[in-house]
C-alpha cells in the first residue's frame, strides 16, 4: 500500500512525507517500507482511481479507515486473480488442452489464492500468479505466433522485471523460457537470441538497479 501510495501521491519513491505501515527499512536516514515493490506498481493504477473518488467525495483519509482509496485498492487483487484465470485459460487453448473454462475456474480457485485475492489483498499472491501466468502466456505466444514475435520478445524482459519486484525470492522465474522452449519448443529459434529481448532485458536490469536505489 505504502508503494503504491507514493506512485500516486508523489509519483517517486521518496517515502519521507508517509507514515509507514508495519516493519519499515532505515538507511543513512532513508525509510521505505520493507515489502516488494512490484505488488505496489500494480496497485497503484487502483488506488489512484480511489484517491480521485476521495477528492470528489471530500472524505478524510486520514481519520477514517473506510474510505474509497482503500476500498478500490482492495480490488486489484481480485482483477488479478481473474486476469490471471484468463491467462491460464488462453494457455490451454494454445497448448491444445480441452476444459471447461468453468471447470478450470474451479480447479483454479480450488487452490486457496481466492483467500488472499479476496481477504488478504495486500500480500503478494495474487499479483505472483498474474505475472508468472502472463509470462508463461508471452513466451509461448513468441514460440507460436512468428507475425508478432519480436513484440513478445521485448515483453518477456519487462514481464521478468515487474514478476521479480513482486516477490525477489522467485528466482525460478528466469527459468519459464528455458522450460518451455526445452520442453515444448525445441526445434524453435531460442527467445534469448533475440536482439528485441537483448535490448529490452538492458532496459529491464536499468529499471531495476534504478527503481530499487531509489527505494533502499
Amino acid at each position: 500500500f505504502s508503494h503504491a501510495e507514493t506512485l500516486i501521491i508523489d509519483w517517486d519513491f521518496d517515502y519521507s512525507n508517509q507514515k509507514l505501515r508495519g516493519f519499515s527499512y532505515s538507511f543513512d536516514g532513508k525509510n521505505a517500507p520493507i515489502g516488494f515493490v512490484g505488488t505496489g506498481i500494480l496497485a497503484s493504477p487502483f488506488l489512484y482511481l480511489g484517491s480521485v473518488l476521495s477528492k470528489i467525495t471530500n472524505e478524510s483519509t486520514i481519520n477514517s479507515l473506510m474510505n474509497y482509496q482503500l476500498l478500490i485498492y482492495s480490488f486489484s487483487s481480485i482483477f488479478y486473480f481473474f486476469l490471471s484465470y484468463l491467462c491460464l485459460f488462453k494457455i490451454t487453448r494454445l497448448l491444445g488442452i480441452s476444459i471447461n473454462k468453468y471447470k478450470l475456474l474451479l480447479y483454479f480457485s480450488a487452490s486457496g489464492l481466492p483467500y488472499y485475492a479476496f481477504e488478504r489483498f495486500g500480500m503478494t499472491h495474487s499479483f505472483e500468479v498474474f505475472t508468472i501466468s502472463l509470462l508463461i502466456l508471452v513466451t509461448i505466444n513468441y514460440y507460436q505466433n512468428d507475425k508478432f514475435q519480436n513484440l513478445y520478445a521485448a515483453l518477456v524482459p519487462i514481464i521478468f522485471l515487474i514478476s521479480f519486484l513482486t516477490r525477489m525470492s522467485n528466482y525460478f522465474i528466469f527459468l519459464i523460457p528455458f522450460v518451455i522452449k526445452t520442453n515444448l519448443f525445441k526445434k524453435k529459434k531460442i527467445i534469448f537470441k533475440n536482439i528485441y529481448f537483448l535490448i529490452s532485458a538492458a532496459i529491464s536490469f536499468i529499471s531495476f538497479i534504478r527503481i530499487s536505489n531509489s527505494i533502499y
